[in-house]
């Protein structure tokens, strides 16, 4: 899905992350997104600065291990 809750209002987004979140185990499902919120369930995440794979791991793992992530992350409310 590239973008695929960004025109939502907040009640939709959930309901369509928790659609997506029970598909765990039976389907790939691959997210683009610039919203933090949208991604943070998700069992891997790949972060892409200028083009380029920056890092790749679980949203904890990123926290940690990608600074530019960490960085995006913070200014998330």
């Amino acid at each position: 899905m590239d973008e695929g809750t960004s025109a939502l209002d907040t009640g939709t987004e959930q309901a369509v992350i928790d659609a997506v979140e029970a598909l765990k185990g039976q389907r790939t499902v691959i997210m683009i997104a610039h919203r933090l919120s949208t991604v943070r369930a998700c069992d891997r995440i790949h972060c892409i600065v200028d083009g380029r794979l920056a890092a790749s791991g679980t949203y904890d793992e990123l926290m940690t291990s990608c600074p530019r992530f960490a960085q995006l992350a913070g200014a998330t409310p």
